[in-house]
């Protein structure tokens, strides 16, 4: 359900960032309000698969992939609504997700991991019994190589999402990596933590721009930041407090739910752009 909703916040956001001109201002300005909390769910969900996978790097991997696939088509689809074009969003999920990888291998020094495993039979009365097995890559480097590593990458992946402005760029990224520390909280305290990081972090940027921006120290849009995007917080509830409200059964996605957003992103876009083209 969350996911759905991540979806349709989008799909406004975009009706209200390539049909603004046909809009009135206040219908306009509601769209992009409701549009700032859409990323930080997919932010979320990023973070989550890195726990929840058994293939970081092929998780990566499918994020580029598909972030290529969707450039192409996206590309098309913003030069035929005389939009500005820039590398799209699942370009900046793949760089948290690195960022995550090097923070963990800054951290940790090598490349573990703790999976979970459950029990295949389920034993009686339908209690499943996790159990935490640690696996690696099948090498181990010194400390010092590791910490040094995990810092290169982590400049590298903010360095990226800014220097080719993904969509979302390095704040994106760093919302990812708040994600990832509040998860690591017992359940019972995710929800508290992740809504004070992400407070913290929309306070600290909204400060940080305006005297930036103010006295010219760094270019505009070097921090994406603006008047709305401080409602990027009250995703906080929907990520968390909307699941107690409606729960699901907790079972592994089927292929089609799996990558729905995948084809669902760029294909949204061509839509937007054959309307744009034939009707107005």
């Amino acid at each position: 359900m969350v996911k759905i909703l991540a979806v349709i916040f989008m799909t406004l956001d975009h009706i209200g960032a390539y049909f603004g001109a046909y809009l009135s201002p206040n219908l306009y300005l509601v769209l992009r309000m409701v549009g700032r909390l859409a990323f930080p769910i997919f932010a979320y969900n990023v973070a989550l698969g890195y726990r929840r996978t058994g293939n970081f790097f092929r998780y990566g991997l499918r994020l580029f992939g598909w972030g290529m696939v969707a450039e192409v088509i996206m590309r098309w689809a913003r030069q035929e609504m005389g939009a500005e074009s820039h590398p799209n969003v699942l370009f900046t999920l793949a760089l948290g997700l690195v960022f995550i990888i090097a923070y963990e291998l800054f951290t940790h020094g090598n490349y573990d991991r703790l999976v979970r495993l459950e029990l295949i039979q389920d034993t009686p009365g339908e209690i499943k019994l996790p159990h935490q097995y640690r696996f690696n890559l099948g090498f181990e480097m010194k400390p010092h190589l590791a910490m040094a590593l995990g810092i290169l990458f982590m400049g590298l992946s903010l360095w990226a999402g800014w220097h080719f402005e993904t969509d979302y760029g390095e704040y994106g990224i760093l919302m990812i990596f708040l994600f990832h520390q509040a998860l690591k909280k017992p359940q019972e305290d995710q929800f508290k933590t992740a809504l004070l990081y992400q407070s913290f972090f929309h306070l600290m940027l909204l400060s940080l721009a305006y005297y930036l921006h103010y006295f010219q120290v760094l270019p505009e849009g070097f921090l994406y930041i603006n008047d709305i995007q401080g409602l990027a917080v009250l995703s906080v509830f929907i990520i968390f407090k909307l699941p107690e409200r409606f729960p699901q059964p907790d079972q592994r996605p089927g292929r089609l739910q799996k990558y729905f957003f995948y084809l669902y992103y760029p294909l949204h876009l061509v839509v937007m752009a054959l309307i744009y083209k034939y009707l107005l």
